[in-house]
């Protein structure tokens, strides 16, 4: 998850994945994602475990609460 541009660990984590040809989906909260989104993600790649990971609280907290 995640707001604005992609940086520090949302960034770091994303090259990984690319780099390791793992699947990743990164869900823009400030576009507000619809649920379905990652729901068919999950069923199309078949995928049964996730890892979720976010921003810091001080990145975004002025934009959501």
């Amino acid at each position: 998850m995640n707001v604005g541009k992609h940086t520090g660990g949302t960034k770091l984590t994303e090259e990984y994945a690319k780099l390791h040809g793992k699947l990743h989906l990164v869900m823009p909260l400030d576009e507000q994602p619809k649920p379905e989104t990652v729901t068919q993600w999950l069923e199309k790649n078949d995928i049964l475990n996730i890892n979720v990971g976010e921003q810091r609280e001080s990145k975004y907290l002025k934009d959501i609460y």
